[in-house]
């Protein structure tokens, strides 16, 4: 093996090669970061959206009703007026119903009757002067006389404006045709004021925060800024019965804007959370590098020095690392619950949280694989059987592969052959995971007929066992192991047909 310059050694400590992985990690997680901001975003967009959706039509539902009351009076009004025009009813009780109905709806300026088209009586009398004598048929306003010409033809209640009719601020006008035994005898008009329906929305309010806009059916600006049409706006129909209003909605702000802080502490807590795993990385593979360097500097003295060092750094890595993966892990399920309790189980909340939490559980099956690496008498007191399904764990975890184990029960095996066949089972999967391209991993442990049996098999490539691979030293390596421990190694693979490794190890006294 050629040895690395010393001079390059002194400039590539452990530690500085930890940094670098600590760094390297820490942008791939950046990336990872973006891409799930991103996310998050959308989620925020889409949940916001269907609130502002929500009280959109709750304010268009209120301006609707509001609509529908002021003409169904004036329906009312119109069919008293059919009354009168049939000779069943006299001025004077027209007056006196007029009287009575004028105040049960809010907003309402006036009560006009036009016989022929001319108003001749509008209530209450000393506030309407100016609509008297007002012809509407011919009217200089071109939309109160298309309203009374729609209303002649149609037979149906006509409402237009805001429009200026000599008042003091624009008004809402109302008309319905009267005819007496089917001729036209002529109109019933009522005026309006808008900002009660606006105000009864809670479309002035200042503290609102939707901004929101009102236009009519042709498109007429009621209340609100032109911006607000602009800004990808929830757009909601305001139906009454001759036709329908717009009512355009937007988060006071924007969009963008009403999700920022919400997603600022989302990628915040994310960033958080990156820089703990880099940090993480960047121990471990400190403490890695320093192993690494003790094995390959020392002698058999340096290698139980080494062996030491790995029992310390377990203890650390499951002092510190682990325990703060499972403090993360637990926090992410105490925030799940609060969201289940808070917000109905909104999917929106919940899968963030979920992703944080699978990645803590990645950690820790990953965690636990490297520690029983580092501690292999922990193989000893565990057993075979656990070490590999957590062998199993963490190659799921990190590298999202389907991992299968099968071992029925511990074998009556020594340390040193339990120890063996792990490292095996470490080895070939490692070989999986780096050259196959597999997709499953099988992972069989069988004791029986005075012998254990470890198989690795896998779906992958496969290759021709009799070529050559110069620089890959893994295969040569399980052999090795297995002849330490007194195992027979067996090897079957071909191209596209997937590899499996046999190792068997004779048990003296098969009625272990």
């Amino acid at each position: 093996m050629k040895r690395i310059p010393e001079t390059w050694k002194e400039q590539f400590t452990p530690q500085r090669a930890a940094v670098l992985v600590g760094l390297v990690t820490f942008a791939l997680y950046l990336a990872a970061w973006g891409r799930m901001g991103g996310w998050f975003a959308g989620q925020l967009l889409e949940e916001l959206r269907a609130e502002v959706e929500l009280d959109a039509t709750v304010r268009a539902n209120v301006i609707s009703s509001g609509v529908s009351r002021r003409l169904l009076l004036l329906e009312s009004f119109a069919a008293f007026s059919e009354v009168m025009a049939a000779g069943q009813a006299s001025e004077s009780q027209m007056r006196f119903y007029v009287q009575t109905v004028y105040p049960t709806v809010d907003g309402i300026y006036a009560l006009a009757v036009a016989p022929d088209g001319v108003i001749d009586f509008a209530f209450p009398e000393d506030s309407n002067t100016h609509l008297n004598r007002m012809d509407i048929l011919n009217s200089e306003n071109a939309t109160v006389a298309r309203a009374a010409q729609r209303a002649q033809e149609t037979g149906d209640v006509v409402l237009v404006g805001p429009l200026e009719l000599g008042s003091p601020q624009p008004v809402l006008l109302g008309i319905a045709a009267i005819y007496n035994e089917g001729d036209l005898w002529g109109f019933v008009v009522m005026t309006a004021d808008l900002n009660p329906l606006l105000v009864s929305a809670g479309l002035t309010e200042e503290a609102s925060a939707l901004q929101v806009a009102l236009r009519s059916g042709n498109g007429l600006l009621l209340f609100g800024e032109p911006a607000v049409l602009d800004g990808d706006p929830v757009l909601r129909r305001v139906e009454y019965p001759d036709g329908a209003w717009q009512l355009a909605a937007v988060p006071a702000g924007g969009w963008e804007s009403a999700i920022r802080s919400e997603l600022q502490a989302f990628r915040l807590a994310l960033l958080l959370l990156g820089g703990g795993l880099a940090a993480a990385v960047t121990v471990a593979a400190r403490r890695q590098f320093e192993l690494s360097q003790t094995v390959e500097e020392k002698t058999i003295q340096a290698e139980t020095a080494g062996q030491m060092e790995r029992s310390r750094l377990a203890r650390e890595l499951h002092d510190s690392v682990s325990q703060a993966l499972y403090g993360i892990a637990l926090g992410a399920r105490t925030l799940r619950k609060k969201v289940v309790e808070q917000h109905t189980a909104d999917p929106a909340l919940i899968e963030p949280v979920d992703y944080i939490l699978s990645l803590a559980q990645g950690g820790l099956a990953e965690m636990r694989s490297l520690l029983m690496g580092l501690r292999p008498e922990e193989i000893g007191e565990q057993g075979l059987a656990t070490a590999l399904k957590q062998l199993a764990e963490g190659l799921a975890a990190r590298h999202k592969i389907g991992v299968k184990v099968s071992a029925k029960q511990e074998p009556a095996l020594g340390l040193e052959q339990k120890v063996a066949l792990y490292r095996i089972a470490q080895e070939a999967t490692h070989n999986i995971i780096k050259h196959a391209q597999a997709a499953h991993i099988t992972l069989n442990l069988v004791d029986g007929s005075g012998a254990v049996k470890l198989e690795v098999i896998d779906d992958g490539n496969g290759f021709d066992p009799d070529g050559e691979f110069p620089g890959h030293l893994g295969l040569k390596t399980m052999r090795e192991r297995a002849i330490l421990a007194g195992a027979n190694f067996a090897l079957h693979s071909a191209p596209g047909k997937g590899t499996r490794i046999q190792v068997t190890v004779p048990v003296l006294d098969s009625n272990h």
